[in-house]
């Protein structure tokens, strides 16, 4: 099947023929009469050679239909239209209809039996940038037939005559472009405009490094006041990315975006705007001194032991158990829209150290996320230590309505931690990608299991006093209970070292197989 025969003919008696080489096994004849596929049937070797191939052609049935927009149809929006039989394996032929600009379009020479109709969106092939090539110039594209919209579908059936169908709506099949526009400033000065910077549309899974070596989508190029027009971008999500150097390497600012069809969306972003600024103050307890180490599940003596007080900063601490007491963990924010009506969102994490030299100093907010449009959002976030070992968990998750102006958000938490280390005899050298299972249980109702994934070590921060049971899963070993552990107001509970019992060969594990560390927050879906 790797090579093509073209056959002229046939004659008045309908006969034809070709030589084939001795080398292929298996063949496909197609036969077109006035450019329409009529018959496309695939054939072994042995039918090829055995005698005469009879085609009998359908007597050739006629399908009509025509495409309405609420925009003119062009080169740039107009679905290809594609008709696939269904009912006959043998017979499977894919035709193309040409569309004209009043949207009609026909397929002739059918035989009667079961269609699929699609509309497939114009495709956008993923072109390849980065570091040895100008993105988009002398590189290449990929995937070029396939869109990332889903076609539109219609079963249809023919039965002893033509077919005209109903007017197809393209506007409520939603595969229509849509238009992107706006003004981009500078994200470190939000007065001054980001001008002529290099921008991408990029599919949100390649999100990581696309213009430093992976897939784009769609570029595109700011003027002198940072303002940016994209005609025709198919409706989806994707990642607004945006590079001072077409060379990539470094992303300087990127944002979420939201494209709907036949629709312009009109950007403002990084603007030195403090409408659009979603802020989050973190308060633990009384706010004193002990409530904050308490709350952050770090050790006051430990710190008071290493702390320089020149610069009031710790320097790296040789005992792991004394750098586990002494050092904070970090806090990270993500937001997720909600409205479906929301076009843009930030696209990063932002950031906040856990510790007592934040915490105590007089500020508004600990966490500003810039670029928020009102409406509703869901909050996450996760406290991550990361030293020799590491550990996180999500410490809450919260939806809210943001409106312009909206002062700081206040996230009060309890004045208590729990913190512990373990050690896993089955892997005592521990893999990076690996991380084991710890559970703080509530023994009181109304409380909720907090869940750690850790690789020596866990932390809970701004956990509620009360009586726990600590459970500990590890691949490999047998399910490592601790029973009444105390969690009191203003302290941190510190467990000895767990030592993990590997579990017998003859037995299954009880716990599960090593995990890997979840994201910092779920994916935008």
């Amino acid at each position: 099947m790797g090579n093509f025969y073209a056959v002229q003919g046939p004659d008045r008696q309908g006969k034809w023929k070709t030589s084939v080489s001795n080398h292929d096994n298996v063949f496909v004849l197609r036969v077109s009469v006035g450019g329409t596929i009529r018959s496309l049937k695939q054939y072994t070797k042995e039918e090829v050679t055995r005698g005469p191939i009879i085609t009998r052609l359908a007597e050739g049935r006629r399908l009509d239909g025509r495409l309405i927009a609420g925009i003119p149809l062009d080169e740039h929006n107009t679905p290809s239209v594609i008709l696939s039989r269904d009912d006959d394996e043998r017979e499977h032929v894919t035709q193309q209809a040409e569309v004209g600009k009043d949207g009609r379009f026909a397929f002739l020479g059918l035989a009667d039996g079961h269609y699929t109709l699609r509309l497939n969106p114009q495709p956008y092939g993923r072109h390849r940038g980065g570091a040895g090539m100008n993105a988009g110039v002398g590189g290449y594209t990929t995937f070029g037939s396939e869109s990332l919209n889903k076609p539109w579908k219609k079963t249809v059936s023919i039965r002893g005559g033509n077919l005209r169908l109903d007017p197809i709506d393209l506007h409520a099949a939603g595969i229509l472009p849509g238009r992107v526009t706006g003004t981009i400033f500078q994200p470190a000065d939000g007065t001054k405009p980001f001008a002529n910077a290099f921008g991408y549309v990029c599919d949100v899974g390649n999100n990581y490094d696309t213009v430093g070596g992976f897939y784009y989508l769609i570029d595109f190029m700011t003027d002198a006041d940072g303002q940016f027009t994209i005609d025709h971008c198919p409706p989806g999500e994707y990642v607004l990315q945006f590079d001072a150097n077409r060379n990539g390497g470094g992303r300087e600012a990127s944002v979420r975006i939201r494209v709907a069809p036949e629709t312009t969306t009109a950007l403002r972003l990084f603007a030195a705007d403090a409408k659009h600024r979603f802020a989050v103050k973190f308060n633990i307890g009384d706010g004193s001194s002990r409530d904050i180490h308490a709350g952050c599940a770090l050790d006051a003596d430990t710190i008071a032991k290493h702390i320089d007080p020149k610069t009031g900063k710790l320097p790296f601490i040789e005992d792991d158990k004394e750098r586990f007491r002494a050092e904070p963990s970090v806090v990270n924010c993500q937001l997720e829209p909600l409205d479906k009506t929301i076009t843009h969102w930030p696209a990063s994490v932002e950031s906040f150290e856990f510790g007592p030299g934040n915490l105590l100093k007089k500020r508004p907010s600990d966490v500003v996320i810039p670029n928020v449009s009102p409406g509703r959002w869901r909050l996450t976030a996760s406290a991550d230590y990361n030293s020799v070992y590491s550990n996180r968990e999500t410490l809450l998750t919260r939806e809210f309505t943001f409106t312009e102006g909206m002062p700081p958000m206040q996230i009060e938490l309890p004045a208590a931690s729990l913190a512990g280390q373990f050690r896993n005899p089955v892997q005592p050298a521990f893999r990076p990608g690996d991380y084991e299972s710890i559970e703080a249980i509530p023994r009181q109702p109304g409380l909720p299991t907090r869940t750690c994934y850790g690789q020596n070590d866990f932390r809970f921060v701004g956990l509620a006093p009360g009586e726990y049971t600590v459970r500990i899963l590890a691949g490999g070993c047998d399910e490592n209970r601790i029973e009444h552990v105390i969690v009191e107001k203003g302290k941190v509970t510190w467990l000895d070292r767990s030592v993990l019992k590997a579990s017998k060969p003859s037995e299954p594990a009880k716990s599960p197989a090593k995990q890997a560390l979840p994201p910092t927050a779920p994916p935008s879906q």
